[in-house]
């Protein structure tokens, strides 16, 4: 067993010791929501418990409550799966990356031989970035998309198996350049997607993930974080504006294993 295990154990083993109704509570919610990828493998318990599942744990209770506050978590959606007003908004920006493909697919190939991995955004939680793909169709207003981003991934390359922390949106990826080929594909909690059979593709990213590249070739995904569609608009709102005020300045800890382009 590794220190970091170690710690971990030890550090809930005293709160037990002090606090046992609020340690065993908090547990029950890491339970309640590790249970939803339908992964039960020594390897996935570890990841989820002490691994880099370790912050979705500790923001379990709070995204069981968003759960009550939104309809019900498909976990996988189609398009028609969302209310008319995230689907314009979704099909505005996928709209707007094809209009303009061969200026971001030849902008972005230009800094990718260098990279493993890199993301480009124009919009983060409601904000505008300085951006280079920040195209005039993304001047308007959005009311449910709130990331707007595109992420590439260089030949023979892969995400580690992970989770998103928070269930505030969904995860929308569009690939806008599928290729026949069975190697290039994302996991979500045991359903394999092939972006060739369906280049759009959204989930619940707390749900256990892994994107896979393994072609010869540069994949892009159109990377949009959209509102879960509630009936507390508001609060949901408020909620993503508080996230927003309190990283903003440390985003790319988000996105720590990814280059960010320009």
């Amino acid at each position: 067993m590794k220190r970091k295990d170690l710690l971990y154990i030890l550090v809930l083993s005293i709160l037990l010791f002090f606090a046992p109704a609020f340690c065993i509570a908090f547990i029950a919610c890491g339970f309640a929501d590790f249970q939803r990828s339908r992964q039960f493998n020594l390897a996935s318990w570890r990841r989820y418990f002490l691994g880099n599942g370790l912050l979705t744990w500790v923001l379990s209770p709070f995204n069981l409550l968003v759960d009550l506050m939104c309809t019900r978590n498909r976990g996988i959606y189609a398009l028609a799966d969302l209310p008319e007003g995230h689907q314009e908004e979704i099909r505005h920006v996928i709209g707007a990356f094809r209009k303009n493909l061969p200026y971001v697919q030849a902008h972005l190939a230009a800094q990718m031989p260098d990279k493993r991995r890199g993301m480009c955004f124009a919009r983060w939680y409601g904000v505008p970035v300085e951006s280079s793909i920040d195209l005039p169709e993304f001047s308007r207003s959005f009311k449910y998309v709130q990331t707007i981003g595109i992420s590439v991934f260089n030949e023979r390359q892969s995400t580690s198996v992970h989770y998103g922390p928070l269930r505030l949106t969904l995860r929308c990826l569009y690939n806008l350049n599928p290729v026949q080929d069975e190697n290039v594909y994302i996991n979500v909690a045991g359903h394999r997607h092939y972006w060739h059979d369906e280049p759009l593709f959204i989930f619940d990213d707390t749900l256990v993930h892994q994107s896979i590249n393994d072609s010869d070739r540069l994949r892009y995904c159109i990377f949009l974080d959209v509102l879960r569609p509630t009936h507390f608009g508001r609060v949901l709102h408020a909620l993503v504006m508080g996230v927003r005020l309190s990283v903003m300045s440390v985003r790319r800890v988000f996105y720590a294993n990814w280059e960010m382009i320009r």
